[in-house]
């Protein structure tokens, strides 16, 4: 995984959540479909909101590392959920980056502008914003942005939310089997940790069985 150069958060936050309602890791453009998954090897489906303080926490306190302290290789797979209506323009423009390869570090340019109070919520605002942002012609941002690809990956995300019954952000899913949520531990490193003993074949101590 590559490092992003953006200033880490370092200090532990008690996890509250976000709007309920509801050989190294992997993290390259994904397959055109969440369906592709699980693999043969470990997997961790990470949910998430743009809107979401403590989602904005946990990945750069620790999933940017995650490549540095996983011990078997293993699938970060991030999954945008839509709690808050105006992240939908945000959560598209993701799919369009992970279709084009720009991950992680558009998203990572996304979640840090949505999160200091960048306008996001429009087509129009998401294009502008990745006219600055992109490494691929504008052009084909613009027509992955609109395409039925990211329709798909889309309802699929919804699908997943639905399916895992996700009520707060960040939430992990551990090999399609075992939930974590913030309601089930006191931090990000907390979380970390159960999510990676869990993928590593170890003993869930905390979360649920799904």
């Amino acid at each position: 995984m590559q490092r992003l150069l953006l200033p880490l958060l370092t200090a532990l936050v008690i996890l509250t959540g976000c709007a309920t309602t509801n050989t190294t890791t992997e993290r390259s453009a994904l397959p055109t479909d969440y369906s592709s998954y699980p693999t043969d090897k470990p997997e961790a489906l990470v949910f998430f909101g743009y809107q979401c303080g403590p989602c904005y926490q946990f990945y750069h306190q620790e999933l940017i590392h995650w490549d540095e302290r996983i011990e078997n290789d293993g699938q970060l797979v991030l999954v945008p959920v839509l709690f808050d209506p105006t992240v939908e323009y945000a959560a598209r423009a993701f799919h369009a980056a992970e279709i084009l390869g720009e991950n992680p570090q558009f998203h990572a340019h996304l979640f840090y502008a949505y999160q200091s109070g960048v306008d996001l919520y429009s087509e129009k605002a998401v294009l502008a914003f990745a006219r600055q942002h992109i490494n691929v012609p504008y052009a084909d941002f613009q027509a992955a942005l609109r395409s039925d690809l990211v329709d798909q990956r889309m309802a699929q995300a919804q699908a997943l939310v639905q399916q895992y019954n996700i009520r707060a952000t960040p939430s992990i899913i551990v090999n399609r089997k075992h939930l974590v949520d913030p309601t089930m531990v006191g931090s990000t490193a907390e979380l970390f940790e159960e999510v990676q003993n869990t993928m590593n074949g170890g003993q869930p101590g905390r979360g649920s069985a799904i």
